[in-house]
């Protein structure tokens, strides 16, 4: 009675005349009892004009619910037909009955039986109701339920695949999983995946999804994924995306384990991964490979800077910025000591100007590589380049200052 009541209740919101056919009179019982403030009730029973009458001329300007106890004539028959054509026929199988409480036209019951599951939940529906849009077709509304499942912004298929893909790294999806299947959902939402992906993959699954989807935004691998650019871009979307951040972190950790990504890195070079981050590891290995050549003396101040400010502008740069903090301050103190090879002091004056205007950021570079090493724990990555810059520092900067000095303090 309630679900009779209420779909009545909302299509009198939009309609004058609801006629109901009830050729079993299964629901004489419902019509009896049933109470709509501001609603004509009129059972038809071999009195179509007088009906009409009422209708057109009595009471032009109220509404009316028609309850007619036999089966719909047929068209030559029907002394309502006018009416029903310019108004609304109600219906109360169990396809309609949903129809009707979702606003939709009847023509949807082969598009509704497929996911008639999805909507014996009350809360289901009216999420349903209130995402889907006017003008939506029959494709539109089967994403309009992926939507609701997911819990999604929109039907835009990002906006789907970013929220399964949330699910999956807190282990949250195996229950949304399920739902697709029980509601009749999973093909709609891997045919659309298929469609503007290109996703192509017997063991069809979210995660599967991801591999093929973070090997693609990795340059190396990018060649051999089985989806297109836009699967590229979504996964650069993620990592400007602030509310996907742990997401990100998660899921990269996990596909990059997964794919042997720290193995494959070790057979790169530096020129094939520094535009690169889709995994930690990438930032790991540049730092390695950067510190080696600072302290083999084969890369300038000008191409290290290029490279850092590459990586600054990169996903995992807050877990690694002191780390390339440290190997510029640490190379900027190598070069500085080299330019000041051969200083002359002329006298204890001189030497207090040179010091104060260009000699002092020496000691200045040094306290900001040590301030940096301890920042990162003096990780190991970076022992060999520590060993360097305080070798350089004490034996070249300090004992060259301190002997151009010594004479002028004896004296």
């Amino acid at each position: 009675m309630s679900r009779v009541h209420d779909s009545l209740s909302r299509l009198f919101e939009h309609h004058k005349v609801i006629i109901w056919y009830d050729e079993t009179e299964d629901f004489r019982d419902d019509w009896e009892s049933l109470e709509l403030t501001g609603i004509n009730k009129v059972t038809v029973n071999n009195n179509e004009f007088a009906v009409k009458h009422l209708i057109y001329i009595e009471k032009p300007d109220e509404r009316f619910l028609l309850y007619i106890p036999f089966a719909r004539p047929e068209i030559e028959d029907n002394w309502l037909l006018d009416l029903e054509l310019s108004n609304y026929l109600f219906h109360t199988d169990r396809e309609a009955m949903i129809l009707q409480e979702l606003d939709l036209p009847i023509s949807l019951r082969a598009w509704l039986k497929p996911h008639l599951e999805f909507f014996k939940s009350k809360e289901r529906i009216k999420h349903f109701n209130q995402v889907k849009q006017e003008n939506d077709g029959e494709h539109e509304l089967s994403l309009r339920l992926v939507q609701v499942v997911l819990d999604a912004e929109s039907i835009i298929l990002n906006d789907l695949v970013t929220e399964y893909a949330e699910l999956f790294a807190f282990d949250k999806s195996d229950d949304k999983e399920k739902e697709l299947n029980r509601f009749g959902l999973q093909n709609i939402f891997w045919d659309e995946v298929k469609r503007q992906y290109e996703y192509e993959n017997k063991g069809v699954s979210i995660y599967n999804l991801l591999l093929e989807m973070f090997q693609k935004d990795f340059s190396p691998l990018s060649d051999k994924a089985n989806v297109n650019h836009n699967a590229e871009v979504l996964v650069s979307k993620w990592k400007d995306k602030k509310s996907f951040e742990d997401a990100f972190r998660e899921l990269s950790k996990r596909v990059e384990k997964d794919l042997r990504i720290k193995e494959l890195l070790d057979k790169l070079t530096l020129t094939e991964i520094v535009d690169d981050d889709t995994f930690e590891s990438i930032d790991k290995q540049i730092i390695i490979e950067l510190a080696e050549r600072i302290v083999s003396g084969s890369i300038s101040l000008y191409e290290l800077e290029k490279i850092i400010k590459k990586r600054q502008s990169k996903f995992w740069v807050s877990e690694y910025s002191a780390f390339y903090n440290a190997l510029e301050t640490g190379l900027r103190l190598i070069e500085g000591v080299k330019t000041q090879e051969n200083i002359e002091v002329k006298d204890y004056n001189d030497g207090f100007k040179q010091y104060t205007t260009k000699w002092y950021i020496i000691d200045q570079y040094y306290r900001e590589f040590i301030q940096y090493y301890r920042e990162v724990k003096q990780n190991r990555v970076l022992s060999s380049l520590y060993e360097w810059v305080h070798k350089i520092y004490s034996n070249s900067w300090l004992f060259n200052l301190s002997n151009k000095w010594q004479k002028f303090i004896d004296r």
